[in-house]
């Protein structure tokens, strides 16, 4: 008589049984082992991306304070250095800048040129030092201004100082290691008031050609209104300063 072995397993059933739930098993865990290696990976990429474009933008701002001792006349050059990280630095056009006071005579543009920029750029990010400021841009994010520019808005004076860049003649692009930025002053001009006349004036107006949402933020918050990618200041007196600085990298 046959026997029923419903509800029942063999030996190698079992076996075989036990081997398909242990395959599963170790998919389901090399699998969970993979999801997490690559959120992590991808976690880690992220984080040392950011902390790389922070100490950029560390690394400019501690930059932009030097260089405002030869803006100050404190130094006839400084030095910085900036870690690349697979970043890339060079001397870049900047922006254009333009500058035009109103007195009795009427509107004198006293300054319209490209200020020059040392540009130092790492994936999305690229952090300037231009006309004195320190511009962080953002490929899909706008930019901030984390250092101001040495503009200044009262009632009785408006003071107009800023910076332009030239390369000298080691200078380049840059992609490994870390980079000495060597600067050297080359005098400051005195823009306005003009030789022999007095800063008596009705207001200045700042055109900055690049990055005017930035720009705007940190002049408003210092007593400048804007209109479009102009900003003005009215005032009693105005003082428009050049200081002009030759960078090399080293």
């Amino acid at each position: 008589m046959r026997r029923r072995l419903s509800g029942w397993l063999s030996a190698d059933d079992r076996a075989v049984s036990e081997l398909i739930g242990y395959v599963l098993a170790f998919s389901v865990v090399v699998a969970s082992i993979g999801v997490v290696y690559t959120a992590g990976l991808d976690s880690a990429r992220q984080y040392q991306r950011h902390e790389i474009e922070q100490n950029a933008e560390r690394a400019f701002v501690a930059l932009a304070e030097s260089l405002n001792d030869i803006q100050r006349g404190d130094a006839p050059a400084r030095n910085g250095e900036v870690r690349l990280a697979g970043g890339t630095l060079w001397i870049d056009e900047g922006p254009r800048l333009t500058v035009t006071v109103a007195d009795a005579g009427g509107g004198t543009v006293v300054y319209d040129d490209r200020v020059g920029a040392i540009a130092y750029s790492v994936g999305d990010t690229t952090v300037l030092y231009a006309a004195g400021a320190v511009i962080r841009e953002q490929r899909r994010g706008g930019a901030t201004v984390p250092a101001r520019p040495r503009f200044r808005c009262t009632d009785r004076q408006a003071v107009v100082s800023f910076v332009t860049v030239t390369a000298g003649s080691a200078s380049g692009r840059s992609s490994q290691g870390s980079v000495l930025i060597q600067a050297d002053g080359r005098g400051t001009d005195l823009l306005y008031p003009f030789a022999g006349e007095t800063a008596s004036a009705d207001s200045v107006s700042v055109t900055v050609g690049a990055n005017a949402d930035a720009w705007g933020r940190t002049l408003t918050e210092r007593g400048w209104t804007r209109s479009g990618d102009s900003f003005t200041c009215t005032t009693d007196r105005v003082v428009v300063r050049r200081t002009s600085i030759v960078v090399d990298f080293l």
